[in-house]
């Protein structure tokens, strides 16, 4: 069975880059994410959400860069791996 990590759920308004390393399991074959985005507002908001991984050291973090004038998304984001 896929192990499950919350990466963040609420209200996203100032760029992020995950708030700590994650290490995945040495037993671990894949790292999927499902974005859930439920509201934005904010004038030519936008979000570029993304998975940053280091294989060398099977570690990884989630970050989100936004753009637009206050800019702010609702949702929620898990990791399955």
């Amino acid at each position: 069975m896929a192990q499950v990590d919350a990466i963040f759920a609420g209200t996203i308004t100032q760029s992020i880059a995950g708030t700590a390393l994650q290490k995945l399991s040495p037993d671990a074959t894949f790292l999927s994410v499902v974005l859930n985005v439920t509201a934005m507002s904010g004038s030519g908001a936008s979000a570029a959400f993304r998975i940053q991984w280091s294989v060398k050291a099977m570690y990884w973090r989630a970050v989100c860069d936004l753009a637009g004038t206050d800019p702010s998304f609702t949702g929620s984001a898990n990791c399955y791996s």
